[in-house]
């Protein structure tokens, strides 16, 4: 028997101009493909759910 089931599911999606130089969009995915910004970004979300009191016992994961 599972110990968590998943209840919600949220898709989070990333729009960029059209237009820019070529070298920008290779900067922007850059920096949303590390391990630095996925870090951060599962840790904020951790934080901001932590406001919540009725939050406070779920865990959330950060997938690709």
């Amino acid at each position: 028997m599972p110990k968590r089931i998943l209840l919600e599911e949220f898709h989070f999606s990333v729009f960029v101009p059209r237009g820019l130089p070529e070298r920008q969009y290779l900067v922007i995915r850059r920096v949303l493909n590390s391990a630095h910004f996925q870090a951060r970004l599962r840790r904020h979300l951790r934080g901001f759910c932590r406001h919540y009191r009725s939050l406070r016992p779920i865990q959330i994961t950060l997938t690709r």
